[in-house]
């Protein structure tokens, strides 16, 4: 994930686009759901950026998760529903 990070940072969104699919599919073949949201998150950045619609999608999968997880009232919620907010106000 650090690379799709670096990449992200970097503004090579291709870059951290592919590395955060990469990251995605190896946490969720080994059952890690917290990780799998935190990069389903960091992916629907991506995709938000490039203004790619599937953004919402992946973000209320993340928040779907972190909800199963954590808990309706855990403080992490907040973020992910600050993070959706942001793909409805492009």
């Amino acid at each position: 994930m650090m690379l799709g990070q670096r990449a992200y940072e970097a503004s090579d969104l291709e870059q951290a686009g592919e590395a955060f699919h990469a990251a995605a599919e190896q946490v969720s073949r080994e059952g890690e759901e917290l990780r799998l949201a935190t990069t389903l998150n960091n992916l629907a950045a991506v995709y938000r950026r490039k203004g790619d619609p599937r953004a919402i999608e992946l973000q209320e999968h993340s928040l779907a998760l972190l909800r199963r997880r954590l808990g309706p009232d855990h403080p992490e919620l907040a973020v992910g529903l600050g993070n959706l907010a942001e793909h409805y106000l492009q």
